[in-house]
């Protein structure tokens, strides 16, 4: 990466987490979604159902939701 004003680059280690529900290679093909961009993302690839089409619905709240209460939910209103 070369800062605003500098005259050397520097070493930057960054990884993107992206998503969407677009396919991402014919938008790239149709010239709606920069081609190289296309080829940085898509390193690694995981493909998740739509929850609603996901047969482990109430496991996958419990496992996101809260274990406590969080204080100001707690308090009277």
């Amino acid at each position: 990466m070369l800062p605003p004003g500098a005259d050397q680059p520097i070493a930057v280690k960054l990884n993107v987490v992206a998503a969407t529900h677009r396919d991402l290679r014919v938008a790239s093909d149709r010239g709606q979604f920069q081609e190289d961009l296309y080829y940085r993302l898509s390193g690694t690839v995981l493909r998740l159902p739509p929850l609603r089409e996901r047969r482990d619905m109430a496991l996958l709240m419990h496992s996101i939701s809260p274990r406590r209460p969080a204080a100001s939910a707690a308090r009277a209103v």
